[in-house]
């Protein structure tokens, strides 16, 4: 029991850390968002740890093709179900897990050369609950603009954050994000 306090603490303790560094780096700079979302060049998609999550997103992910036309986007899989039954073509995915993060609370040399090789100008976090991975993922990248569905533990880490009603279902939720991030624009997911 008091190793898995012990493990609770040093993730704290590391999330806390990287959103010092990110203070200190970026000043609380304004992010012209509308202008960040029609330049994005590359996005990454962190999908959610619940299998119901991930299967609502794969169902409707030509709707991210739909918003970002011209960007390359990856697709950040740190959930235990395989994604090998839908046919993504124009998509990359990335597969972590849990293992992938040292004792320290931070990803492993080999998973950040893997994962920002190619720097990302946009990552989505797409976790309605909170999971320590993809929040580490979004704060370790140094994408411009970090957008997440709304958590206390979570929103200090994004610089736009969208608030869902509780329980609202996966469904709806994809579709106030999609909204949000299509400038109005119908989106069909």
């Amino acid at each position: 029991m008091q190793i898995q306090s012990l493990r609770a603490l040093t993730i704290e303790a590391s999330l806390k850390l990287h959103y010092w560094r990110q203070q200190r780096q970026q000043h609380k700079q304004n992010i012209p968002i509308c202008d960040q979302l029609i330049k994005a060049t590359s996005v990454l998609i962190c999908l959610p740890p619940e299998k119901i999550g991930v299967e609502t997103v794969m169902n409707s992910v030509h709707g991210l093709r739909q918003i970002f036309p011209n960007a390359q986007i990856a697709l950040l899989n740190s959930s235990k179900y395989s994604l090998a039954d839908y046919i993504i073509n124009d998509f990359s995915i990335i597969e972590l897990d849990e293992s992938h993060i040292t004792k320290w609370g931070s990803l492993d040399k080999s998973s950040q050369a893997l994962l920002f090789k190619h720097p990302f100008d946009i990552v989505i976090d797409l976790s309605k609950a909170f999971h320590y991975l993809n929040t580490l993922v979004a704060c370790s990248s140094r994408a411009k603009l970090r957008i997440g569905f709304g958590h206390p533990k979570r929103n200090d880490y994004y610089n736009f954050v969208i608030r869902l009603r509780p329980n609202q279902n996966w469904k709806r939720s994809l579709a106030t994000l999609y909204r949000y991030l299509s400038l109005g624009a119908p989106v069909y997911a």
